[in-house]
């Protein structure tokens, strides 16, 4: 598997892509869940970036830890 991120300072908009995941099936955008800057990225450190929110409305969208459970829990029933 191969990761390839987007550098540090690069602005990224909510479902845009910051980078792809490449395995030997296929290769996948990963894509941002907020707009703004990218300020860190570390994928050797156990996590792929950090974002500095241009937009911090959008975090309003985001499921709670029940309701992301239940999300996780309903996808799993229909695998």
């Amino acid at each position: 598997m191969f990761v390839e991120l987007t550098d540090a300072g690069r602005l990224v908009s909510q479902g845009g892509s910051f980078g792809a995941v490449e395995s030997v099936k296929a290769t996948n955008d990963v894509n941002s869940p907020i707009s703004g800057e990218i300020n860190l990225t570390s994928y050797e450190d156990g996590w792929m970036i950090k974002i500095k929110p241009s937009s911090p409305s959008e975090l309003e969208s985001f499921l709670g830890p029940k309701e992301y459970t239940k999300f996780c829990e309903e996808e799993d029933a229909t695998h």
